[in-house]
């Protein structure tokens, strides 16, 4: 008998210890299934993030590209420009012995020497627009920038005085004072350089300051979605 009565003693024992264990076991399920959502909410933004990183991949890949670009052009423009200051050196000098030539020698002599200083006249025109096509090429690749096609423009409108002047003073026929000697030619060429030269790192700035704003765009973009 006193068996008996301690086996139903356990036996109500473990009733009460099973008191609420549905409702835990309930509980229990009810916390899996929102510990899965939250593993798919985490995979989802994963997913965004990597999608996220392999753009900002793709946009370093294409800045990289055109700034190899731009770097290649500079030395092609700065090669060009350094063959061109040859030639206008050595131009320079033949235009002052021509000059010279013409206020010592009679008329006779100086029908002689006018084809040599037309034919010098000529190369200087085909440097001139041998350098405007260059200018032009820079403008064709970067024409967003309205001020740096303003400042391409003026400085064609003066490299073409420069031509008329050249050109004035080697007409056939007339002989007179120079409006423009081989030295003053090659002071004009040069602060053409020098304006060319600002063109240029004015066009450089505008792609930096573009690239500079794509990616602060979308670094202020990937913090939001980490965040």
């Amino acid at each position: 008998i006193n068996q008996s009565w301690l086996t139903v003693d356990n036996a109500r024992i473990m009733l009460r210890n099973l008191e609420g264990f549905d409702e835990h076991i309930f509980n229990t399920k009810s916390q899996i299934t929102d510990v899965l959502k939250m593993e798919d909410e985490l995979h989802r933004r994963l997913t965004d993030l990597a999608s996220n990183v392999n753009d900002l991949h793709d946009q370093a890949k294409k800045e990289y590209l055109s700034a190899k670009f731009l770097y290649n052009q500079t030395i092609e423009i700065e090669k060009s420009f350094n063959e061109i200051e040859k030639r206008i050196a050595n131009n320079k000098i033949l235009l002052d012995k021509f000059y010279e030539k013409l206020t010592d020698l009679k008329t006779q002599h100086e029908l002689e020497i006018l084809p040599e200083i037309q034919q010098a006249s000529q190369t200087v025109a085909g440097i001139s627009d041998e350098t405007m096509r260059i200018v032009e090429t820079a403008d064709i690749s970067h024409r967003s920038a309205t001020k740096l096609v303003e400042d391409i423009n003026e400085l064609l409108r003066r490299m073409k005085k420069l031509k008329e002047q050249l050109t004035e003073t080697t007409k056939p026929g007339i002989i007179s004072k120079p409006t423009i000697t081989g030295e003053d030619a090659a002071t004009s060429f040069a602060k053409l350089k020098d304006d060319l030269v600002k063109i240029r790192l004015n066009q450089r700035l505008n792609i930096l300051k573009q690239l500079n704003t794509s990616r602060t765009t979308e670094l202020f973009y990937l913090s939001r979605q980490i965040n």
